[in-house]
């Protein structure tokens, strides 16, 4: 069984990356604590390591995660674990999923 250690909540939104050897925009599809999916047209290679700016929802500025690593890589989606951000930007992930969770399910 493969069990992941945090939540992931569906969220959809855009995502810009970029790394020693690429640079992209795409979809952010799921998001947690620890790390996210994301759609896009530019092809990642597992193991890349990447900065990442989130659009969050109802937010102006983005969240900035400072380093990620690409976990895997299938076709045009890939998974990031979050490997370095700023305490401000953790307090800002963790209270956007804080609010996800306490949504009444339609």
């Amino acid at each position: 069984m493969n069990l992941r250690e945090a939540l992931r909540i569906p969220i959809e939104t855009s995502v810009s990356f970029s790394g020693k050897q690429v640079v992209g925009d795409g979809r952010l599809l799921d998001l947690s604590t620890g790390g996210c999916k994301v759609a896009s047209d530019k092809t990642v290679q597992k193991g890349t390591f990447l900065g990442l700016r989130v659009q969050l929802p109802d937010s102006g500025s983005p969240l900035e995660i400072e380093q990620a690593e690409v976990r895997w890589a299938l076709g045009q989606k890939f998974g990031v674990e979050f490997l370095r951000m700023r305490a401000e930007e953790q307090g800002r992930l963790n209270q956007l999923i804080k609010e996800f969770l306490m949504r009444p399910n339609p």
